[in-house]
């Protein structure tokens, strides 16, 4: 089952010359999956009575056109394939049949008694009606790597209470936003991602202080990290437009 909504691009989510920022971007074509859920009965608080939770592995994300200010963006999701633990979901998001962006992504349904991921139910998946559809081709979701690669570049961020989700985890949301506010450090620009391919490995929670962004520009594109101490985070890569 496809699901659609609408959502207008609204001056909290763009920089100063109109465009949206990338983190609002995904958080904007995100929020459709929790509206799909909604609509199916599956909601936020059913969930957490059951002490169950959506939780984000993976992301790739494929930008063609920036909204501006104003837009009114038409954003289609589905859930697609089951694989033991993860389940996979895609958006597609246009403005006025403009592509904007086509997104592939991966969850698990997380046991927050346990603090760990469990096998998808079969009554939970079908509940989707999965639509079995690839947006993007596996080639072009390769998985991304994090050894072997001189990280040049440091920027340190503190983990705020307002970073936590309902989870009582940072949001995957905000490291985006620490890794966008980390390139835009580096580059002292603004920054317009074409690329982007993540992988969530540990939760951030409060009891972290402080989280280190690392980043590598080998010209074609940044490879990422967020790390503590001996903690391994996130990790992958971005391409930006020139």
């Amino acid at each position: 089952m496809k699901f659609n909504v609408n959502a207008i691009v609204k001056s909290r989510d763009v920089q100063s010359n109109g465009y949206i920022r990338f983190p609002h971007l995904v958080r904007i074509f995100q929020n459709s999956a929790f509206k799909h859920s909604d609509y199916l009965g599956l909601t936020q608080d059913i969930l957490l009575k059951n002490r169950l939770a959506w939780v984000l592995y993976s992301m790739y994300v494929k930008v063609y056109n920036y909204p501006k200010l104003n837009d009114n963006l038409s954003i289609t999701t589905w859930v697609d394939s089951k694989q033991k633990i993860l389940i996979k979901r895609d958006y597609q998001v246009t403005n006025n049949n403009t592509p904007i962006l086509d997104a592939t992504s991966s969850w698990v349904l997380f046991n927050l008694d346990k603090r760990q991921a469990m096998f998808i139910p079969d009554n939970i998946y079908y509940i989707y009606e999965p639509e079995y559809e690839n947006i993007l081709s596996k080639e072009e979701n390769k998985l991304p790597f994090y050894n072997n690669i001189n990280y040049n570049y440091y920027y340190e961020f503190t983990i705020r209470h307002m970073d936590l989700d309902s989870n009582d985890h940072v949001n995957n949301i905000t490291y985006i936003d620490f890794i966008y506010t980390a390139v835009y450090r580096m580059l002292k620009k603004p920054v317009y991602i074409k690329t982007l391919n993540i992988i969530y490995k540990k939760e951030i929670t409060l009891d972290v202080e402080k989280v280190n962004i690392q980043l590598n520009n080998d010209s074609e594109q940044f490879n990422f990290k967020i790390v503590n101490d001996n903690n391994l985070y996130s990790y992958g890569f971005l391409q930006l437009y020139k």
